[in-house]
Protein backbone atom coordinates (compact mmCIF):
# COMPACT_ATOMS: atom_id res chain seq x y z
CA UNK A 1 0.00 0.00 0.00
CA UNK A 2 2.91 2.27 0.65
CA UNK A 3 4.23 1.79 -2.57
CA UNK A 4 1.05 2.79 -4.44
CA UNK A 5 0.99 5.88 -1.92
CA UNK A 6 4.02 7.02 -2.95
CA UNK A 7 3.66 6.20 -6.49
CA UNK A 8 0.10 8.47 -7.16
CA UNK A 9 2.11 11.01 -5.09
CA UNK A 10 4.35 11.44 -7.33
CA UNK A 11 2.18 11.03 -10.42
CA UNK A 12 0.78 14.31 -9.20
CA UNK A 13 4.03 16.04 -8.41
CA UNK A 14 5.13 15.38 -12.13
CA UNK A 15 1.56 16.76 -13.14
CA UNK A 16 2.25 19.86 -11.47
CA UNK A 17 5.40 20.59 -12.83
CA UNK A 18 3.48 19.52 -16.49
CA UNK A 19 1.30 22.41 -15.57
CA UNK A 20 4.14 24.93 -14.43
CA UNK A 21 5.93 24.55 -17.86
CA UNK A 22 2.69 24.92 -19.99
CA UNK A 23 1.50 27.97 -18.11
CA UNK A 24 5.26 29.25 -18.01
CA UNK A 25 4.98 28.55 -22.05
CA UNK A 26 1.27 30.28 -22.36
CA UNK A 27 2.13 33.34 -20.25
CA UNK A 28 5.56 33.75 -20.89
CA UNK A 29 6.68 33.52 -17.79
CA UNK A 30 10.64 32.45 -18.52
CA UNK A 31 10.99 29.51 -16.31
CA UNK A 32 13.19 28.14 -18.88
CA UNK A 33 14.95 26.06 -16.21
CA UNK A 34 11.83 24.23 -15.58
CA UNK A 35 11.23 24.07 -18.92
CA UNK A 36 14.37 22.43 -19.58
CA UNK A 37 14.21 19.89 -16.63
CA UNK A 38 10.25 18.89 -17.71
CA UNK A 39 11.79 18.34 -20.94
CA UNK A 40 14.85 16.05 -20.29
CA UNK A 41 11.87 13.53 -18.47
CA UNK A 42 10.85 10.19 -20.53
CA UNK A 43 7.83 10.62 -22.64
CA UNK A 44 7.77 14.26 -21.74
CA UNK A 45 6.64 14.57 -25.75
CA UNK A 46 3.53 13.09 -25.23
CA UNK A 47 2.75 14.50 -21.94
CA UNK A 48 3.34 11.37 -20.29
CA UNK A 49 6.04 12.15 -18.24
CA UNK A 50 4.29 11.38 -15.06
CA UNK A 51 4.37 7.29 -16.38
CA UNK A 52 7.68 6.47 -15.75
CA UNK A 53 8.30 8.50 -12.84
CA UNK A 54 5.34 6.30 -11.21
CA UNK A 55 6.77 2.96 -12.52
CA UNK A 56 10.26 3.61 -11.19
CA UNK A 57 8.75 5.00 -7.86
CA UNK A 58 6.75 1.97 -7.33
CA UNK A 59 8.97 -0.67 -7.97
CA UNK A 60 11.71 0.87 -6.21
CA UNK A 61 9.61 1.19 -2.53
CA UNK A 62 7.80 -2.46 -3.74
CA UNK A 63 11.35 -3.80 -3.98
CA UNK A 64 12.60 -2.23 -0.62
CA UNK A 65 9.10 -3.00 1.60
CA UNK A 66 9.77 -6.61 0.52
CA UNK A 67 13.15 -6.76 1.44
CA UNK A 68 12.27 -5.86 5.47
Amino acid sequence: MLAAKWAVISSLAVSVLQLAVRYSDMFTLGWDGLSSFYNRLPLAGYSLAWLPVCLVVYAALFMIRRSE
